[in-house]
Formats: structure tokens, C-alpha cells, sequence
């Protein structure tokens, strides 16, 4: 009952008040796509169209441009279909990323279908991190579904979660998907001394970790009069628990004041 629940709710905000804008986002992902592949969409037929949305289990080809716009198919996938002699199959096909569409604040502009999360006891609902939190594996999350872009989760701290929850209704449940694993990019500002061997000492927490370190900047901290630094960090984390782990060796390093993530 809980799962049928969660369903009637994403179908009523997504399916129904989005359905006209999902089909015109299909309809120009699927000329998009045809366009790179050089394949004129003119010359088919459009009850070929009709016969491949039947095989998605489709009435009309309306419903399998609606479907294209909520990221369910692969335009190139549909495009294979019903053009198979110019268009090769894809290896694997995969869920595509939704071309742009409203979102919700925080929402990515090609938000697609995140694989490490899912609507609690349903498996095929686009869903995806939002950007002003970013949150990482082992942080309570909450999901909001938002209009044609599928289900947004947020971090229950994240600032605009309160605002966002002014409709309790579009509030749905959402949990870490258990079978896979990620490592998420992480910002953070370590607050330190300015003195030789600093940087290299930060930087040797992470490789004790064995994690990946993407991009490290150091500057003098304008802000202070004292000989202070600023050191500018992303790195990939396998989940809260690693980030902490981190963030706590980072400050027993002699002469750092702080470090914080940045969201």
C-alpha cells in the first residue's frame, strides 16, 4: 500500500501537472539525437512511432514522447527503433538524462536518474542529488518531488529544504540504494597556519585514506592580519562516515584551526 502511495503521488505531480511539458521536451530530444545522428525524422513514418510506442506498452506515440521527456528511455534507443537500418543498437542502453525541463532550487540542469538512491520501495523513478547539498552516502536525506523533473533529494540540514516543504504533499520518502557504490565529490576549506609543509601534510590525510583528491588551492587568508592560509580542497568520499574520518585528522594537524565542508 505504501509503494502504490508513493506512486499516486509522483503520478499526480509529475505525470499529470507535467505530461504537455514532458512530451515537448521528448519530441525535441528525440529531434536532438536524430539531428547528431543524421537521421531525418521526415521520412518515417509516423505510425512507426505508433508501433514502437505499442512495444514500450504505450497506446499512442504521444505517451513515448512523454516518456522520453521524463528520462525513462534513451532517445537513441526509441530512434534504433524505428530506424534500425541507420541507427545502431546501443551498447547498453541506458536511461537518458533529461534535457532541460523545471526544476526545483537546487536542481541540476541535466539532472538524470541516480543510481545511488531510490523512492523507498520503488526501483524506476528518476531521481537525483541536488546541487545545494549534494548529499553524500550515511546523511539523512529527504526527497520532493518536483514538476517533470522526478524526485529531488536534499539533505534533511540542507538550507532550502524548509522552503521547499511549504507543499507537504510533493514530501516523499527516499533511501541510499544498497547494491551500489559511488564516491561523491566533496568541497571543503581547511582554515590553517600559513607555514612550509602545511599543504603537503593536508594532502597526505588523503592518500592515507586512499582517496581521490580532484583539485587543491592554497591561498593566503585575506581576512586575517596574522600569517594565516586558506587551502581549497575537492576530494571523493565513499560516505559520511569517511568525510568525518578525514575532517578529524585533518585538525590535529599542527597549526590547523579548521576545516568545513562547503555545500
Amino acid at each position: 500500500m505504501k509503494t502504490s502511495r508513493a506512486r499516486n503521488k509522483i503520478r499526480h505531480f509529475i505525470n499529470a501537472s507535467e505530461r504537455a511539458k514532458a512530451i515537448e521536451i521528448g519530441e525535441k530530444y528525440l529531434e536532438k539525437e536524430s539531428r547528431r545522428l543524421g537521421v531525418s525524422l521526415g521520412r518515417i513514418p509516423k505510425g512507426k512511432f505508433e508501433s514502437v510506442a505499442s512495444e514500450y506498452g504505450y497506446s499512442k506515440s504521444e505517451d513515448l514522447y512523454a516518456a522520453l521527456g521524463f528520462g525513462r528511455f534513451s532517445a537513441r534507443h526509441v530512434l534504433h527503433k524505428v530506424a534500425p537500418e541507420l541507427v545502431p543498437e546501443e551498447e547498453p542502453a541506458k536511461p537518458a538524462a533529461t534535457p532541460s525541463a523545471p526544476s526545483s532550487p537546487g536542481a541540476p540542469a541535466d539532472a538524470g536518474q541516480d543510481l545511488v538512491i531510490k523512492v523507498r520501495g520503488i526501483d524506476d523513478v528518476m531521481v537525483y542529488r541536488a546541487k545545494c547539498c549534494n548529499p553524500i552516502r550515511g546523511e539523512s536525506i529527504v526527497g520532493y518531488v518536483t514538476r517533470g523533473k522526478g524526485v529531488a533529494v536534499h539533505s534533511t540540514n540542507c538550507k532550502n529544504v524548509q522552503s521547499l516543504m511549504y507543499e507537504a504533499e510533493r514530501k516523499i520518502d527516499v533511501e541510499w540504494a544498497r547494491a551500489v557504490a559511488e564516491r561523491f565529490p566533496v568541497k571543503m576549506i581547511v582554515y590553517s597556519e600559513d607555514r612550509p609543509g602545511m599543504l603537503h601534510e593536508v594532502t597526505s590525510v588523503f592518500y592515507n585514506e586512499n582517496t581521490n583528491l580532484r583539485s587543491v588551492e592554497a591561498r593566503a587568508d585575506q581576512q586575517r592580519s596574522d600569517n594565516s592560509a586558506i587551502i581549497d580542497l575537492m576530494a571523493e568520499v565513499r560516505d559520511k562516515k569517511q568525510l568525518e574520518k578525514i575532517q578529524a585528522a585533518i585538525r590535529r594537524i599542527s597549526g590547523v584551526r579548521d576545516v568545513e565542508r562547503v555545500q
